[in-house]
């Protein structure tokens, strides 16, 4: 039996095993305050597994004689929006100490909004950003007017667009009161009772389980369907192209994608994101193609020029990155917050902007036009030509900022390899970077 151990996801360490790996039982050890006790038993196949663990969303790759991968897929705490009336501020302090102690990341407002943030904009922001929603309930909230009925409602819309089935809101109750009618078809759960926070943790795994398991499905479709060497060559999706998909929503869309050279980010980080013509005066470096850069000068979008939009992508493992994937080690791509959706007149289209039969709509409620499973899919080839040239463009889907996207929407940046880490690292020392070769197209940089 296979049993690795890893540590709390936030100190960022994993313990590798040499023990070879064999379909079969895997026992998860969640290691925590020093101890090690055995959190989660699954039965799992040669591939891509999935662990929720408590508070995690965890996957790891299996090969038959390599053992575990020592590095996740995919790992983060599962994030909780706590929505309450300022009066209960006591109880919530003490929820959001014991959450976070059990490997949770919950968001209240008093700990985690930053000096200087709209909070009228952020809060939402977080609400809908969040994996669960739960809403604190009390005799004195429930009748409460302002703010917290506001956040009740935000929560309501972003509860709408979950699918059916899914845990996101949970009402709480922080003490015997009434719950309104409003929240009434959710099953509620009393935190005053003697096992009340237990059941609120249950509820919280539950969810933690579901996201990892969607996580792994589409992860063990990528593996089937991507070359050997990570660059796709076989058909990922082999659904008729008129295949209705569900559109994007806002709360699943957490950051976008800008592609520059290492040596421009200095100078991003200074004047921001800039569209083309605003960049015109600047002197940088640039990776731009001449044919898209024409094509592109020649396209109107809402009134503008693509000359006149900063341009993001929603997924940038896509062709236009593939197309650079020769010179990965000098390249890397920004991390851009969501919350550029915000800024006013920004477009979202639903493909290359400057396809020829692009559609477009205002932020945020232009997601609806995105399809999101072929604009997230990995691969993007097909038999049929046709479809595999309409695929192309919807991986690179865009969001237009006009004139610029201002630095502080700068949150990170990935590289290919260390080396170009290093690079990025003496440039922007205090820039979050995180390695993913796979994003660039690459096994194994170095």
């Amino acid at each position: 039996m296979l049993a690795p151990s890893w540590v709390h996801p936030h100190a960022g360490a994993h313990d590798d095993t040499s023990r070879p790996a064999r379909r079969g039982i895997v026992t998860a050890a969640w290691g925590q305050g020093g101890g090690d006790a055995p959190r989660e038993l699954l039965a799992c196949h040669v591939g891509t597994f999935s662990l929720s663990l408590r508070g995690a969303i965890i996957r790891h790759e299996v090969n038959v004689g390599s053992g575990i991968s020592p590095h996740p897929i995919a790992s983060r705490p599962l994030q909780v929006f706590l929505c309450h009336a300022s009066g209960d501020k006591p109880a919530v302090r003490e929820l959001y100490k014991k959450l976070r102690t059990d490997g949770f990341r919950p968001w209240l407002d008093e700990a985690d909004l930053l000096p200087g943030q709209d909070w009228q904009r952020e809060i939402p922001n977080r609400l809908r950003d969040s994996d669960v929603v739960v809403v604190c309930l009390s005799c004195q909230s429930t009748i409460k007017t302002g703010y917290v009925q506001k956040e009740i409602k935000h929560a309501l819309d972003a509860a709408d667009e979950q699918p059916e089935g899914e845990i996101f809101l949970i009402p709480l109750r922080l003490e015997t009161c009434e719950v309104p009618q409003r929240l009434a078809r959710w099953h509620w759960v009393d935190l005053f009772e003697l096992h009340g926070y237990e059941k609120l943790l249950r509820a919280l795994d539950a969810r933690s389980k579901s996201l990892a398991k969607w996580a792994a499905s589409r992860e063990m479709s990528i593996r089937r369907d991507e070359g050997a060497d990570g660059i796709p060559d076989r058909p990922f999706d082999p659904r008729p192209p008129d295949t209705p998909s569900l559109p994007m929503t806002r709360a699943e869309l957490r950051e976008l994608g800008y592609i520059a050279p290492i040596a421009t980010v200095s100078s991003i980080l200074r004047r921001g994101i800039l569209s083309y013509r605003r960049a015109e005066g600047v002197a940088r470096a640039s990776i731009a193609l001449q044919d898209v850069v024409q094509l592109r000068a020649n396209t109107v979008i809402a009134g503008r020029s693509l000359h006149d939009y900063a341009s993001l992508y929603i997924s940038p493992r896509n062709p236009m990155l593939f197309k650079r994937s020769s010179i990965h080690d000098r390249i890397c791509v920004l991390r851009v917050s969501a919350d550029v959706l915000d800024i006013p007149d920004v477009i979202i289209t639903d493909s290359n902007a400057g396809s020829k039969y692009v559609r477009y709509g205002l932020a945020p409620a232009g997601l609806a036009i995105v399809d999101r499973d072929r604009t997230l899919a990995e691969s993007w080839t097909h038999k049929d030509q046709i479809d595999q040239w309409r695929h192309s463009a919807q991986k690179c889907a865009e969001v237009l900022v006009p004139d610029s996207v201002p630095p502080r929407y700068v949150i990170g940046a990935y590289v290919s390899c260390d080396k170009s880490r290093r690079s990025l690292e003496q440039l922007v020392p205090d820039l979050p970077i995180t390695v993913d070769s796979h994003l660039f197209f690459q096994q194994g940089a170095q």
